[in-house]
């Protein structure tokens, strides 16, 4: 026990603790013969090469997140834009309102996109905090870049 304390403490990789955790286990009651710590080796080979089909399957889903912030950041630029340019046809919308109201919305989603993408690479939702910055950097920007230009072609 005091084996798979210092090892719990200095790794937190899972699937190395319950091979530790099982084979300080199969040792301490007796059973350390060669065919059980070859069913404990083979164990753990057959899951860590579950786990690399798993990762391996699931990286290309690392994408989506990233298409649907694109596409949600987009929309809802073209959708404001739209109504941005009906107030010059005597609509009366406020702007300001409908601004905040749209876009507050779209970094909290960004950021909750951001966080699904850890869990997808890595299988832990704190792997997600870069994943996250990233998209709300890429949403602001493209929500400035796009409201700074001059979308149309009035006179």
């Amino acid at each position: 026990r005091k084996i798979y304390g210092e090892f719990r403490e200095k790794i937190r990789n899972w699937l190395a603790l319950v091979n530790i955790y099982l084979l300080t286990d199969t040792i301490e009651v007796g059973g350390g013969t060669e065919q059980s710590l070859e069913a404990l080796a083979n164990f753990a080979e057959s899951t860590k090469h579950l786990e690399d089909e798993k990762k391996s399957v699931l990286m290309p889903l690392t994408i989506v997140p990233y298409i649907g912030a694109a596409l949600f950041t987009g929309t809802t630029i073209l959708f404001l834009q739209f109504f941005t340019n009906m107030s010059t046809l005597g609509v009366s919308i406020a702007q300001v309102t409908l601004y905040r109201v749209l876009l507050t919305p779209l970094g909290l989603h960004t950021w909750i996109l951001g966080l699904v993408t850890g869990k997808i690479v890595s299988g832990r939702v704190s792997a997600g905090f870069k994943h996250s910055i990233l998209l709300t950097i890429v949403s602001i920007l493209g929500i400035w870049s796009v409201s700074n230009l001059s979308v149309g072609g009035g006179i």
